[in-house]
């Protein structure tokens, strides 16, 4: 089994009108962690104008020089591209990531923009359409009265399990994602699964 973590740090909350800072993850192959990466992107170097909300930069503490000196889109996806081609045969239907995130469908969102706005067509030849969401599992162990929090923020969550984060940051929130992941797991379910 094959999952990609992802996390991604962005300049608002649309997709289509805003854009990636920052991507991180981490690949995880049966079971064995075997590579992590973190990309700053310069949200001022997409091909389409994109929004920045200056709300979303203060709400991570960082300035609009700091981010437009990050390295252009471009070629952060041709590194990204290249990263992923080390693990994932994009010619083979059934070699493919299953990404896992703390409400992952935001960052999904964001990735897929990203590859529309590089031109690239494969997004489904990377990343399957399963995607695990850490975040949906914490409501429903919620519900079920398993899990008792006074929210659903990662943050709270991994305080919660004695998790180490810096929030705000992807390869942070990446990391501190996989061990609540890991954590709700083992605490939760008898079969242990390859995360």
């Amino acid at each position: 089994m094959k999952l990609i973590y992802i996390d991604t740090e962005t300049t608002g909350l649309d997709p289509r009108l805003h854009a990636l800072t920052e991507i991180a993850c981490i690949v995880v192959v049966n079971g064995q962690e075997i590579d992590k990466k973190l990309l700053y992107i310069n949200p001022s170097s997409y091909k389409k104008m994109m929004t920045i909300d200056p709300q979303a930069l203060e709400f991570r503490n960082v300035t609009l020089e700091e981010v437009e000196a990050y390295p252009s889109s471009k070629d952060q996806f041709e590194d990204f591209i290249s990263f992923l081609d080390q693990y994932v045969d994009k010619y083979d239907k059934e070699d493919k990531f299953q990404i896992v995130g703390y409400n992952i469908g935001f960052d999904i969102g964001f990735l897929k923009e990203w590859f529309a706005d590089n031109d690239h067509k494969y997004y489904g030849s990377y990343f399957s359409h399963k995607d695990i969401d850490v975040f949906a599992l914490v409501k429903h162990l919620k519900l079920l009265y398993m899990l008792d929090t006074p929210n659903d923020k990662l943050e709270t969550l991994c305080k919660h399990f004695g998790i180490e984060i810096d929030a705000h940051n992807a390869l942070s929130d990446i990391e501190a994602t996989r061990s609540l992941y890991k954590a709700l797991v083992s605490k939760h379910f008898k079969e242990k699964s390859e995360i």
